[in-house]
């Protein structure tokens, strides 16, 4: 995610037709990451190769329809190593993602920013 955003962008959008709707077609995806990087064929096939990857990775699952993409089961992150690699990664593969009432982002510097963890009020 961090190394290389789009991953991030696809799986995002995945992510928001499969809480919305429960399943996410491979148009539907491609329609939302085509909006931001634009109609370009380099695009449609990064996509379709992201998705592709996801349902080796056992992330989605395809479904009887071709094209349509179910989410795979839950697969759960042990280790205290791996929880922090993913979220260092998750973070910095988005901007503005301590958009949270729990953490806040400050810059700090020129080139750093410094993410806080939010104490709950008294």
């Amino acid at each position: 995610m961090a190394a290389y955003p789009f991953w991030s962008v696809v799986a995002a959008q995945v992510g928001r037709l499969l809480r919305l709707q429960g399943v996410a077609t491979a148009a539907q995806i491609n329609r939302r990451v085509q909006e931001r990087y634009g109609e370009r064929p380099t695009v449609a096939r990064a996509t379709r190769r992201v998705v592709r990857s996801f349902v080796e990775w056992g992330v989605l699952d395809d479904t009887a329809t071709r094209g349509r993409y179910a989410p795979a089961g839950p697969r759960p992150v042990s280790g205290p190593e791996l929880v922090i690699w993913l979220s260092e990664a998750a973070l910095h593969a988005r901007a503005g993602a301590a958009a949270s009432p729990r953490l806040d982002m400050v810059q700090h510097g020129l080139d750093s920013e410094l993410l806080l963890l939010r104490t709950p009020a008294d």
